[in-house]
């Protein structure tokens, strides 16, 4: 790095005395304010790419970051959330069990598909970049966000004791919803076993040999698994093949769900605190 009153070379892009989105080779915006000592500058403060650089250091190679994270580095939490009003990005938080992690997703993406760094957008808010940074500069982001911090871990940990009180009380429960709303329940990754032992015991003895004889016969595409029989037939499956995020419900699109199978599902997803979901299978269309 050089020295001089009328500017000062520096390479440390992780200060908020960096001077961004200027084509200006003296980077250190503020060669009058530093202090320079014999082992380099000594008025280093985190701007807003520091923190995001945190985030980006928790990502890694994988396109989540574990809670734990934000829970014992809020260096992180400040990252995320800069991330998140910098780049056209959103994130939610999954959990399943005692592990929760937060993801990035494309704000144009109804699935909401977890980002990996490498596919992040790459266009950014250069005004709110350099609104947080001058924030950094005087007040110090740290400082900013405290009574936020405070404020959410107090939200989080009332919000997690509320739910594994509600998961205690009402267990996922995974397996086959018959259409009478009869619900036939299944250890988790099992429910082809289950549906063969539905098949033969509540429909008929080898139901979907002779159901697949009949659809090649008529040159139908045949059943790929004993699953697709009863899903055709009006069953609704109810499973979570990660075994972390939301429950996932299968039914055949093409046939409404009986009015047994949505009071069913309404009372499953509400107990289970999932309430605006819960809402979604009173509707007409479903």
């Amino acid at each position: 790095m050089g020295n001089g009153k009328s500017g000062f070379n520096c390479e440390n892009n992780l200060c908020a005395y960096w001077t961004w989105f200027n084509r200006n080779k003296i980077k250190c915006g503020f060669p009058d304010k530093i202090i320079i000592g014999c082992n380099g500058c000594k008025s280093f403060k985190p701007g807003v790419y520091y923190y995001i650089n945190e985030t980006w250091k928790a990502m890694g190679n994988s396109n989540f970051i574990p809670i734990n994270n934000l829970s014992y580095t809020k260096d992180v939490a400040i990252g995320c959330f800069l991330v998140s009003v910098i780049f056209p990005v959103g994130f939610c938080i999954e959990n399943h069990g005692g592990w929760d992690w937060l993801h990035f997703y494309d704000e144009t993406d109804e699935e909401k598909t977890p980002l990996y760094r490498n596919n992040f957008p790459e266009k950014v808010d250069a005004e709110k970049f350099l609104e947080y940074n001058e924030i950094a500069l005087t007040e110090g982001l740290d400082k900013y966000f405290y009574k936020d911090f405070k404020k959410a871990e107090e939200t989080v940990k009332a919000e997690r004791k509320k739910k594994e009180e509600n998961t205690l009380r009402y267990p996922p429960r995974y397996g086959w919803l018959s259409p009478t709303g009869e619900f036939f329940e299944g250890d988790f990754g099992e429910h082809e076993a289950l549906a063969r032992k539905i098949c033969d015991t509540k429909i008929e003895k080898h139901a979907f040999l002779f159901a697949n004889r009949k659809r090649r016969e008529n040159g139908e595409v045949e059943f790929n698994t004993v699953g697709d029989f009863l899903v055709d037939r009006g069953w609704v499956l109810i499973d979570n093949p990660l075994r972390y995020g939301v429950d996932k419900v299968t039914y055949n699109y093409e046939k409404p769900l009986t009015k047994a199978q949505k009071e069913y599902l309404y009372d499953y997803f509400y107990n289970r605190g999932e309430k605006e979901r819960a809402k979604t299978f009173l509707e007409d269309n479903v």
